[in-house]
């Protein structure tokens, strides 16, 4: 049983991946074309600016849950650090 489920966990966890990398390359490509849009031809995607709105946030969501996965957030340990030892469990 706990084959089954990290593979569906790291099935999952490539899905993710695929979509963040997808996500970011769209963003860089839309973000440049905008641009090059705007300055050269003076028009632009009207869509676009939400579009990129979007795309940043699910980005985010989608790292946060990769980095809870692997326990890579950005930890502040200074009140951990100095709390004594009968109060570190909480």
């Amino acid at each position: 049983m706990r084959k089954v489920v990290d593979w569906i966990n790291n099935f999952f966890e490539g899905i993710e991946s695929f979509f963040i990398v997808l996500f970011i390359i769209v963003m860089l490509f839309l973000s440049f074309s905008q641009v090059i849009l705007r300055l050269v031809f003076h028009i632009g995607f009207v869509w676009a600016d939400d579009l990129l709105r979007h795309l940043v946030l699910w980005v985010g969501f989608i790292g946060a849950s990769i980095a809870t996965k692997k326990n890579k957030h950005i930890n502040i340990d200074i009140f951990s650090r100095t709390l004594p030892l009968r109060a570190k469990p909480f």
